[in-house]
């Protein structure tokens, strides 16, 4: 945004405009220079005070220097005489004289003389003591080992008498979860013991198949669903005897 005012149509104007410089008289230009000169006298003479090196000249002094001529070497030592060569003469060499060799001694043959028998000499030998055998060492007979126990004999139910065994409902709810999820069907065995109540007790998978499936852990808590006659012998329950159990899973579909 641009505002634009005429010179002479508002006293706004005249109010801002700048005013004219006053220009300077001729004593003002002279007493602005003297005064300048004054202040760079004063400005040398401070300077040429403190700041300009003055410097001395160091009086001359007159040094007496006497040259010190080195002492000459000594003569060398006069050679030594020369050496007179003695001439030795070697006499000529003597011709050997061969010497006759002395024919070597004669043996004389020795007669021979008869052999002389000594007898030998008579020490005192002690006669040799008797060999004494040393006693036999003591026979350790070891005990016999004591005989093995025998094993009891495991009776097997051949045909039990069922007084109770699990229902389909039983089999429904005991079924794996995951077989029962992916529609697999499987079997399993058990082998358990019976006790004078006819219960069931340490059980024990024999078989599973399919393998992995849970079928073998299902049949072992099927276990506590069957209930039988016990065994008995004279009339009394008897425990011991084991049974093998096949259960078949199967689903309802099918």
């Amino acid at each position: 945004m641009t505002i634009a005012f005429e010179p002479g149509g508002s006293a706004l104007f005249r109010a801002y405009a700048s005013p004219r410089r006053p220009r300077l008289s001729r004593r003002t230009v002279l007493a602005l220079g003297i005064a300048a000169a004054v202040h760079a006298a004063i400005g040398y003479g401070v300077w040429n005070a403190k700041f300009r090196p003055h410097y001395v000249p160091a009086p001359a002094e007159a040094i007496n220097a006497e040259l010190v001529r080195p002492v000459p070497p000594p003569p060398p030592p006069p050679p030594p005489p020369p050496e007179h060569k003695r001439v030795v003469r070697h006499a000529p060499p003597r011709p050997a004289v061969r010497r006759a060799t002395p024919p070597p001694p004669r043996l004389r043959p020795r007669r021979p003389r008869a052999p002389v028998a000594l007898a030998p000499p008579a020490l005192p030998i002690a006669p040799a003591p008797p060999v004494v055998a040393p006693p036999a060492p003591p026979m350790v007979v070891a005990a016999p080992p004591p005989p093995a126990p025998k094993p009891k004999p495991i009776h097997v139910v051949t045909n039990p008498d069922w007084l109770r065994t699990p229902n389909g409902d039983d089999l429904a709810r005991y079924y794996p979860e995951r077989a029962q999820r992916n529609g697999v069907e499987g079997k399993a065995t058990i082998n358990c013991a019976v006790n004078t109540g006819g219960n069931l007790v340490d059980c024990r998978v024999a078989d599973e198949s399919p393998a992995a499936q849970g079928f073998g852990r299902a049949a072992l808590k099927m276990a506590g669903e069957f209930h039988m006659r016990p065994e008995t012998r004279d009339g009394v329950p008897v425990a011991g005897a084991r049974i093998s159990i096949p259960i078949r899973f199967r689903l309802p579909d099918a």
